[in-house]
């Protein structure tokens, strides 16, 4: 199961550890780790001869690009200050955005660990763990690795948490169980408790409704409406608003794709660049790639539309058209071609 996880996640690699050490109490489990082991084995080997080697130069020039770009920290202060954010930001860090949206769910995890941990130690060095003890400690380590891998790199998206939900859930639940068994008024403040999990849910998809806006549906219906029909649109968000028109959108991210002359290659079509732009009062979003390779293309003075306020509140998206007649020879990238690219 972890090999097929892994197939499909990466990231689920590193829960391999902990589930190696959460089936090891130190007795008879050598063939139980051995099934385990088989079993990893031959679903990697079905990954590795189905997917990897068929596409290994792409996937290789995808990996380097996530890990050199996105997620290494580059200085012992860049590293710092991203552990600083999983704890402490209240805005997009790790474990405040967990205590803000699941704080039932971490409080019952906390109380679990509180109680059974010590025991669990104990016995882990008398090297006996019954079944829920290796749970519990395989779930310790899930979090545990990912709050570790989180706090490292540069590029820890809120949906990168859902990789805690499992674990949190489940030993929240185990959490549930215990307070309902200690304690004298157990079910009483198991209700309680639930009421809270539905009042803290509750808030949440009330929230989520009460700011539910369309404007990506309605850029994309402009685009479609105002556009020719055979343009193409170059940007790395090109494809987040060309998804139901007629329009084809050119993902280019810079390192990663489509970053070798994107507007000569489609010379003879009606050619459109979207950017994330000046939104009037921060000028670091403007996207420096297009800024550096076609200062003329994306000059201020030539954008024809914005749209505002997509997927981010201080988002601004700039619409730049390219002129029919446009060489483009003394401002074109440098970089070298991709192994894949669109078009």
């Amino acid at each position: 199961m972890l090999g097929a996880v892994y197939g499909v996640r990466g990231l689920g690699a590193l829960v391999w550890g902990g589930a190696v050490g959460g089936c090891w109490d130190g007795q008879d489990d050598g063939r139980l780790l051995g099934w385990w082991s088989g079993g990893l084995l031959a679903s990697l080997l079905f990954y590795l001869l189905w997917w990897y080697l068929p596409h290994a130069a792409q996937i290789e020039h995808m990996d380097h690009y996530y890990i050199a770009v996105q997620l290494e920290p580059h200085s012992i202060t860049q590293l710092w200050h991203n552990v600083r954010e999983a704890f402490f930001s209240w805005g997009r860090g790790l474990w405040p955005y967990l205590i803000k949206h699941m704080p039932i769910e971490v409080l019952m995890t906390i109380y679990l660990l509180a109680t059974t941990l010590r025991p669990i130690v104990r016995h882990l060095q008398k090297r006996y763990l019954n079944i829920q003890e290796m749970s519990i400690l395989y779930l310790v380590g899930w979090i545990c690795v990912f709050t570790l891998f989180l706090c490292v790199v540069n590029y820890a998206p809120s949906r990168y948490y859902v990789l805690f939900y499992p674990a949190l859930s489940i030993l929240a639940a185990v959490g549930l169980k215990q307070i309902t068994e200690n304690l004298r008024r157990g079910k009483a403040v198991l209700a309680g408790l639930l009421l809270l999990w539905g009042l803290v849910n509750t808030y949440w998809v009330s929230d989520w409704l009460t700011h539910l806006t369309y404007r990506q549906e309605a850029a994309d219906r402009w685009l479609g409406e105002h556009l020719p029909q055979n343009a193409v649109v170059f940007g790395a968000v090109a494809p987040g608003l060309c998804i139901n028109n007629h329009l084809l959108p050119i993902c280019m991210i810079a390192g990663l794709c489509n970053d070798h002359h994107p507007v000569e290659r489609f010379a003879g079509r009606p050619r459109y660049i979207l950017i994330l732009d000046n939104n009037g009062k921060d000028h670091r979003w403007r996207e420096r790639w297009w800024v550096q390779h076609y200062p003329d293309l994306v000059d201020p003075k030539r954008r024809i539309h914005a749209f505002r306020h997509i997927l981010r509140p201080f988002f601004t998206i700039g619409l730049y058209e390219v002129p029919p007649n446009w060489p483009g020879e003394s401002s074109s990238p440098k970089t070298k071609p991709l192994h894949s690219q669109r078009g």
